[in-house]
């Protein structure tokens, strides 16, 4: 089998992710509501789980490419089936 550019996947079972908002985004949410998860009055979200993330480059026609960039995540300490889905 080649060796390609064009294909690329990274799989992490175990891996981490920090979300940082800023607190006037929080400042005062009512209980139970949160700002990309980061709860009412606290600016970070500490976040333990899995990614995959893929690239995929196809040439379409001569000097048009197109690439695929598709990342997903999942929090294993709050609500695991639940996938955080970036594609590009």
């Amino acid at each position: 089998m080649e060796k390609s550019d064009n294909l690329k996947v990274n799989i992490a079972p175990a891996t981490s992710r920090l979300i940082i908002v800023h607190g006037e985004f929080t400042e005062g949410l009512p209980e139970g509501v949160t700002y990309f998860g980061v709860k009412g009055n606290e600016t970070t979200r500490f976040e333990f789980g899995a990614a995959v993330n893929a690239y995929y480059k196809v040439t379409l026609m001569e000097n048009v490419t197109m690439e695929n960039i598709l990342n997903l995540y999942s929090n294993y300490l709050d609500k695991p089936k639940n996938v955080d889905v970036d594609y590009q």
